[in-house]
């Protein structure tokens, strides 16, 4: 087995782990990037991002991918029960794409100076004397200064150095997607609508409906335990099990025709405790698996992938220093320390608004009730023009400032909650 050494392995090829190696070979490293699957294939997870999240992209330099792929949503009608809370106007806009769509764009995309390797899998680290050895199914063996890991499957390679992963609450989420054909507002059409628990004393706490593409998407969520009944009904008959117990869905789904398979996936919600280990660090799915219910896990994993391309990465290489405590910073940033409780709170506190029985949820549910009129009674409801839903996605992120200093997107008009 001959070795070969090269300055950084990204093991993992999604958004993060694209984001990261492009950065770094742009910074002048030399950069090997991992995956065993290419093309990555389409699957249950469509991202819905909020305004950072696409600001992130944009500061990345895949603007153009991102002008390709989605689907810009500048309305949201929010309810909770079969109460109308408000319409909101979303400036700028949130986004949906297929992440699938997005991975492998990004894939086409990347700059030439990174050397990526599908269908290369990691299958063990082995710590050397100056740097760490990743070791890959096909027997290759490569020395980096530093290994960043953002897979969702790297927990057989960071257990064995120390890592724990500890569950969050609500420590798993069902989640039931599918594709339908219809409006959405009915009349008075929007880009989104989002319920929140549309069937009281039922597992289903949320549900969301989004334009994507030429389609309607929607996903369905479970916090917390949910019985293989349920899972079944959401499966088999999703439309018919909303309908039944909400009347305002009910009426919208008339016109919905389900033109997809319907996808289910459990989420298992848990945040790592990193190694104290050199020449390694973790990030976005290796690190996290953040409840799809909150939102907001790709959003995370930007924001881990900046501050280590353009904070941590330079100084390292710069002071030649990749100890465990120097590494350490990385996971002790305020930043990103900031976003481990808002992203990981957005799933607690829809949870809480959902199951929470005592007196202080109903005042929590009352306050989420009252910001979302007081939004929309500020103006933010006010609807777009149809003809500005049809503009080409380079509309989209032209609203946004690549400039923008990271971990500081764009604010919205209004202080009422992620619409999510």
């Amino acid at each position: 087995m001959v070795d070969q050494w090269v300055d950084v392995c990204v093991v993992g090829a999604g958004v993060a782990g694209i984001a990261c190696a492009q950065g770094l070979a742009q910074q002048g490293r030399s950069v090997v990037l991992l995956d065993r699957l290419h093309p990555l294939p389409a699957g249950l997870k469509a991202e819905k991002i909020d305004a950072d999240g696409v600001t992130a992209l944009v500061r990345l330099g895949f603007g153009p991918t991102i002008a390709r792929i989605v689907t810009p949503l500048r309305s949201v009608t929010v309810v909770r029960g079969e109460r109308v809370l408000g319409t909101l106007r979303l400036i700028p806009p949130e986004a949906s794409m297929h992440y699938a769509d997005l991975v492998n764009g990004l894939r086409a995309q990347l700059d030439a100076r990174v050397d990526f390797r599908p269908g290369c899998k990691a299958v063990a680290l082995a710590p050397q004397a100056d740097g760490m050895a990743v070791v890959t199914a096909d027997g290759a063996r490569l020395v980096c200064r530093l290994v960043v890991l953002t897979t969702g499957e790297a927990r057989h390679l960071l257990e064995p150095l120390g890592a724990r992963y500890l569950p969050e609450p609500p420590h798993q989420t069902f989640a039931a997607a599918f594709n339908l054909r219809g409006l959405l507002g009915g009349d008075r059409p929007v880009d989104s609508q989002t319920y929140h628990r549309p069937l009281p004393g039922t597992p289903v706490a949320y549900a969301t409906f989004f334009r994507l593409g030429s389609t309607v998407r929607a996903n369905i969520f479970c916090p917390g335990p949910i019985s293989a009944a349920w899972q079944r009904d959401l499966k088999d008959r999703p439309l018919a099990v909303l309908s039944a117990g909400n009347h305002r869905l009910a009426a919208a789904a008339r016109d919905w025709q389900i033109t997809s398979a319907v996808m289910t996936r459990k989420v298992q919600v848990a945040r790592m405790q990193p190694p104290v280990c050199p020449h390694i660090v973790a990030l976005g799915d290796a690190t996290h698996t953040i409840d799809p219910a909150g939102g907001g896990g790709l959003t995370f994993a930007l924001t881990e992938a900046e501050l280590l391309v353009q904070v941590y990465a330079p100084r390292w290489f710069h002071a030649g220093a990749f100890s465990a405590v120097t590494l350490g910073a990385f996971y002790a940033d305020p930043r990103r320390t900031a976003a481990v409780r808002r992203y990981f709170g957005a799933g607690h506190y829809i949870f809480a608004l959902n199951h929470d029985r005592s007196r202080r949820g109903a005042w929590r549910r009352l306050r989420f009730d009252w910001s979302y009129r007081l939004a929309a009674w500020r103006g933010s409801a006010a609807l777009l023009p149809a003809a500005t839903w049809q503009r080409p996605a380079p509309y989209l992120y032209e609203q946004y400032a690549p400039d923008s200093p990271p971990g500081r997107g764009p604010t919205r008009p209004h202080s009422a909650k992620r619409s999510m």
